[in-house]
This record gives C-alpha cells, sequence and structure tokens, in this order.
C-alpha cells in the first residue's frame, strides 16, 4: 500500500504587515513524503512513535477563512509549548521505563532467590 503524506503550507501565504504572521510563514514549509507499506518481513520497522495532545493549546494556531482564503494564526508562544511537552513526555517516558526496568529487577532477584533454595 503507497501512504502519501501531503502538507501545503503557502495555501496561507497572503500579503500582510503584521510581524507575528510573516513570521509564521516562516516556520512551515510545503512537504511531502511517500512510504510503500508491506507485510512482508524486510526493510524498516516502526517500533514506537509519539503522539502528544499539548492541553489549553488551542488557541495557540487558528484557521480562519478570510477574504483571501484561510487565514492563519500561529502564537510566537507554540515552539515554547511543544518544547515543553517533550520534555514532559521523555521525563514520563524514562519514569516509566524505570519502572518497568525495577520491576523487571525484582523479578529476576525473585526468581534466582528461589533458585537457589
Amino acid at each position: 500500500m503507497l501512504v502519501l503524506n501531503l502538507e501545503l503550507c503557502s495555501l496561507h501565504f497572503q500579503e500582510t504587515h503584521e510581524l507575528e504572521q510573516v513570521l509564521s510563514f516562516l516556520v512551515f514549509a510545503d512537504g511531502c513524503a511517500a512510504s510503500l507499506v508491506s507485510a512482508q518481513p524486510k526493510g524498516l520497522a516502526i517500533d514506537s512513535f509519539l503522539a502528544l495532545t499539548i492541553l489549553q493549546t488551542s488557541h495557540l494556531i487558528t484557521w480562519r477563512i478570510g477574504k483571501l482564503g484561510f487565514d492563519m494564526y500561529l502564537s510566537g508562544e507554540v515552539p515554547g509549548e511543544i518544547g515543553r511537552a517533550l520534555k514532559e513526555s521523555a521525563v514520563r517516558s524514562r519514569e516509566e521505563r524505570n519502572r518497568h526496568r525495577s520491576a523487571f529487577g525484582r523479578c529476576i532477584r525473585e526468581a534466582a532467590r528461589f533458585s537457589t533454595l
């Protein structure tokens, strides 16, 4: 199966004197990627992924239909919020891995204790 991802950020480009809007145009670009996905056991495998919902930030990126098309608003706070969410996610992942390692270690120690009885 062919999976195609296409993002056309240039659809938002409009003449403006608003600095924040001009800066938002510089952050994003058009892009395209394609992947061939199959059940065959060769090639690259996706072993994990990450999807985050950043609560109470919906006002930081908005789209409205204006006179010339989509008016996009992108707050300057977006990069900071994404960075914060990724750091929090990394800490949670590390803590979760440590809990699993700790539980696994206890199981190994218990198994070793019983095997020497």
